[in-house]
């Protein structure tokens, strides 16, 4: 992951990453943070993203026993009727051919994202958007490639 970061540095190429927009399309400044925020403002490519996410999918990096406790549900989410917080991701299990999901999203100020992966498929999609609007955009892009429509992921 050779184009993913934490913060800004010397090293990062700002012609691989988009400039963000407000909800009327407009520019807005690349807020470039300087310090780490393991819980916020990570920095990458769909590329590299691209590359976690077929790992995630493969369980490589980890022992069984963290993969699996990874993707269990350890908390109920508040408003999803079928959705639960693993170990960094939201996941909906009992899904059809017992199959089960594991969605990330990602919001800062002109930036909206969205990875869902189906590990027992081994599919998934990762929807970046560099726009305010972008959960309406990656919603509806979710809803034709998995025909889940907006209730899976509790925007219904």
């Amino acid at each position: 992951m050779k184009n993913t970061r934490f913060f800004w540095d010397g090293s990062i190429v700002e012609s691989r990453f988009a400039v963000p927009h407000n909800k009327d399309g407009k520019p807005i400044d690349i807020h470039r943070n300087t310090t780490a925020n393991a819980a916020d403002l990570l920095l990458t490519t769909v590329e590299d993203y691209g590359r976690f996410a077929v790992n995630v999918l493969k369980s490589r990096g980890l022992s069984q026993e963290v993969f699996d406790e990874m993707v269990r549900p350890q908390v109920k989410y508040p408003s999803g009727n079928n959705m639960f917080f693993g170990l960094g991701w939201m996941v909906m299990p009992d899904l059809s051919n017992c199959e089960y999901a594991l969605i990330h999203t990602g919001s800062d100020p002109g930036v909206n994202t969205v990875v869902i992966l189906f590990p027992k498929s081994q599919r998934g999609l990762i929807v970046f958007t560099n726009g305010e609007n972008g959960v309406q955009v990656w919603t509806r892009i979710v809803a034709e490639a998995f025909e889940v429509g907006k209730e899976m992921l509790g925007r219904g």
